[in-house]
């Protein structure tokens, strides 16, 4: 009998870039990531021209990918016809109650990078770069019809495994019915230029009208360029009377002082945060690595450094590393994967 439950498919390669990550599977830091928790199968290959895989801090990373993809599925087909120990049932259905307050959920995904198709997020198999915001079930992301960028660093992008599990979706099923009446889930994209981002977020705000939505609640990815479409999504809904919740990390800077977000507005009065992804980490030399430990600070990795007059270099002698919480895989959490937060003093 196969038990693929709790278990996802990682792809290591020799090169890294700037939105790679690592993930510490039994030290100090394997708590601050849900992937620490799981049943990992990870492959480590390496591309016969390298010059695929390195001098690119934006690497597609596409061999690594679609390799990772294939897997999976090869994984899934091996259980095709096994008779499962439990089984689990999402519906939408209609509320019997009208009165409850109807409910959407809307969540980010990396969509401005046009290197190369297929280098932000996915769905239905087509670069979302080409797509418009767009109303989908809840079950598509439940049903693998969205498969992770490779974008913005390790720690705030979305992954593959996240979609696919999707912590604050299966609460709103789980409330559905009982206290919400849960409508389906928006994806927001993030526009290459303030026109495009003003006409996605004006687009959310209709689809949420059409569906005389009475509250959203809004799931970013990452921060910075994001930051924009994220709040100028927030006010569009606030401004047509539906109430938000905001859900992101913060990046205040390794000193703190920083401004956590790009952008920020006083109708964005509910929010909840999964902590600073910029937070100074050591991780301690482990006797199993999996992986070129090198290439974290060879390659750009965000959140480390080659050398710092305060901290010294990211990888030490001793094989332990230094670096913010940028470089910790699936970190952020902002699907509700999270065990972080944030509070004020």
């Amino acid at each position: 009998m196969y038990d693929l439950l709790d278990m996802c498919v990682l792809a290591v390669g020799k090169y890294g870039g700037w939105m790679e990550a690592i993930l510490d599977m039994s030290g100090p830091m394997a708590e601050l990531t849900p992937y620490s928790k799981l049943t990992i199968l990870a492959f480590s290959a390496e591309t016969t021209d390298p010059g695929d895989d390195c001098g690119d801090t934006q690497k597609t990373n596409h061999h690594y990918r679609l390799g990772a993809h294939l897997l999976a599925e090869y994984l899934g087909r091996t259980v095709l016809q096994q008779i499962p120990e439990s089984k689990e049932t999402f519906q939408l259905t209609e509320c019997a109650d009208k009165e409850l307050p109807r409910v959407m959920l809307s969540v980010m995904m990396s969509s401005f990078y046009n290197k190369c198709p297929g280098y932000n997020e996915v769905l239905y198999g087509q670069d979302v770069i080409y797509n418009i915001p767009t109303l989908l079930h809840p079950n598509e992301f439940l049903d693998g019809a969205v498969t992770s960028s490779s974008l913005v660093p390790g720690s705030s992008h979305i992954h593959t495994y996240e979609y696919q599990s999707f912590p604050i979706l299966r609460k709103l099923y789980a409330e559905h019915g009982k206290t919400i009446n849960f409508v389906g889930v928006t994806n927001m994209l993030i526009g290459d230029n303030l026109d495009r981002k003003n006409d996605y977020a004006i687009r959310i705000a209709t689809m949420a009208r059409m569906l005389k939505v009475d509250a959203a609640i809004l799931c970013e990815q990452g921060s910075g360029n994001g930051d924009i479409d994220f709040f100028t999504t927030l006010v569009s809904l606030e401004k047509v009377g539906i109430k938000t919740v905001a859900m992101a990390i913060e990046s205040p800077g390794r000193d703190g002082y920083t401004q956590s977000k790009g952008m920020l507005d006083g109708r964005g009065n509910a929010f909840v945060t999964t902590g600073n992804n910029q937070q100074i980490t050591e991780f301690p030399a482990m006797e199993t690595v999996v992986g070129d430990i090198q290439s974290v600070v060879r390659d750009m990795f965000t959140g480390f450094w080659k050398d710092d007059a305060l901290y010294g270099p990211s990888l030490r002698s001793d094989g332990s590393i230094i670096g913010d919480t940028h470089s910790i895989l699936g970190y952020d959490g902002t699907l509700g994967s999270s065990i972080k937060m944030g509070k004020n003093y």
